[in-house]
Formats: structure tokens, C-alpha cells, sequence
């Protein structure tokens, strides 16, 4: 007999890619906030960076446009130069590009590895309140994520994925780096499922995350924290134990998306 049929969920699975797209004129900002801050970029890197807003402030002829070379060596480059804390703008100027049709070919990825882990450095020794630096990582994280060249490669190793997880301490993040963590592990789960495979990076630092969102007075990051561990159940994976004691924890009565994911879990 054929088998039975998958139940069907109105929150699980989450299918789509969260993108943390451009706002107007926000590549024109960013690098005027650089120029203004501690350490303004030379004339050659002004240059670039103006080529590139040119580029990005017209996201409806990204099919017909290409972004230089020069424009991503100059990115890279201030990103270990400026001040830890004063790198925001640069992380922004990364997220927006990543946005880009250039940015999504495969021969990228060693320009992306490059670039993500210097933005998960600047977001480890920047102070643990720090929000504009953590947030627009954990974005450009997102962004990333939304590529499909770069599914099933080192990007998105383990180590690295457990690192952008445990950037953050929970208790003393803003609303702003919480809600974009979470946002980031959800996307992980939504990856696992796009690819059919169980072999997202969960990791001790993941886990954590996860468990923290869950147990979190923001009803909109424990509904993230969710779907994401219901996904992720659901591509074949296995919710580690601590997340399946948060869950298990919650009352039944908790919305349509908790009995969901409950029963995902077999509880």
C-alpha cells in the first residue's frame, strides 16, 4: 500500500529565505557615516565606495548592472582597517551588496568566507551591548543564506555557523541583534529543508540560541524559534535535547504554532 500522507502544518515548514533587503538611499548613508567616523576612507577608497553606491541605489537594474572589482577589494580592506565598533557602516555596505546578482556566482564564495569571517571577528570583540555591528552581521548572514550557490559549502561549516551563534549574549542583546539571530538560525533550518537535508550545522552554540529565543518575553522571536526547530525536524533532523525540554515546557494552550511544532517532535 502506498504510504500515508505528510501531514499538513499552517506554520511548518518555513519555505522562504528571510532577506534583510535594501532601504532608499541606504548605501549613500552608510558611506557617509564611514567618512564621518573615526577613521574616514582615503580618496581612492571614496572613490570605489561611490562607484558602488552607484551601483546599489538602483537595485531595479541589477540584471543590467556588474559591481567592480575594485569595489569588493576596498569593502574587504576597510573591514580589517576601521576601529571594531566603528566597522558598521562597512558590515551594512556588505549586507546591501550581497543583494547584488554579481555577489551570488559561485566564484564568490572565497570573497564571502573572507568577508563573513571578518565581520564574525569585528562582532566578537566589539562589547557585548553592541548592537549595530552584531545586528548588521547576523543581516548579512541572512542575505547570504539566500544564495544557492553557496548551499552545502564550507560557508556554512559548522564551526563557523556555531561562532555567528554564540556572537551574542543573549541576556545583554538589544531587540534588534536578538530578532536577527534568530532570523538567521531560522533561515538555517529553512536551508535544511529547501535541500532536503538534516545536516544543518547545529551546533552547542545553536542550541543555546535557540533555547534562549524560545524562552524569550518576545513572542515574535519564540514563534521564529519555533518554526525553525519544527523545520528542521521535519528535513530529517533531530532537535538537540535542550531545545526539545524547552518546547516541551511550553503549555499546550500556547498557539497553533507550539502544537504544531509539538507534534513534529512527537510529544
Amino acid at each position: 500500500p502506498p504510504p500515508p500522507p505528510q501531514p499538513v502544518y499552517e506554520h511548518l515548514p518555513s519555505r522562504a529565505v528571510v532577506v534583510y533587503a535594501q532601504g532608499e538611499d541606504k548605501a549613500s548613508r552608510a558611506v557617509e557615516k564611514l567618512a564621518s567616523g573615526p577613521s574616514p576612507p582615503s580618496d581612492a577608497d571614496r572613490s570605489s565606495l561611490d562607484a558602488l553606491v552607484s551601483v546599489l541605489k538602483n537595485a531595479s537594474r541589477y540584471h543590467a548592472t556588474t559591481i567592480d572589482e575594485g569595489c569588493y577589494a576596498t569593502l574587504l580592506s576597510l573591514l580589517s582597517s576601521v576601529d571594531p565598533q566603528s566597522s558598521f557602516p562597512v558590515v551594512d555596505l556588505l549586507r546591501l551588496t550581497s543583494l547584488h546578482p554579481t555577489s551570488s556566482q559561485r566564484s564568490r564564495l572565497p570573497y564571502w568566507r573572507n568577508a563573513l569571517d571578518s565581520v564574525l571577528e569585528n562582532m566578537e570583540k566589539v562589547p557585548k551591548e553592541d548592537v549595530p555591528v552584531r545586528m548588521l552581521g547576523y543581516r548579512l548572514a541572512c542575505n547570504l543564506l539566500k544564495v544557492r550557490a553557496f548551499y552545502g559549502t564550507d560557508l556554512w561549516s559548522k564551526e563557523r555557523v556555531g561562532a555567528l551563534c554564540a556572537a551574542l549574549d543573549w541576556p545583554s542583546a538589544g531587540k534588534n541583534v536578538k530578532s536577527s539571530a534568530v532570523t538567521f538560525a531560522l533561515n538555517l533550518a529553512t536551508v535544511s529543508h529547501i535541500t532536503s537535508s538534516s545536516a544543518a550545522p547545529w551546533s552547542a552554540a545553536s542550541s543555546t540560541l535557540l533555547a534562549a529565543a524560545l524562552a524569550d518575553g518576545a513572542e515574535e522571536n519564540r514563534r521564529k524559534a519555533l518554526i525553525a526547530v519544527g523545520t528542521f525536524k521535519l528535513a530529517g533532523g533531530e532537535a538537540p535535547e535542550m531545545v526539545k525540554g524547552v518546547v516541551g515546557g511550553m503549555e499546550a494552550g500556547g498557539g497553533k504554532v507550539v502544537e504544531e511544532v509539538k507534534e513534529v517532535l512527537g510529544m
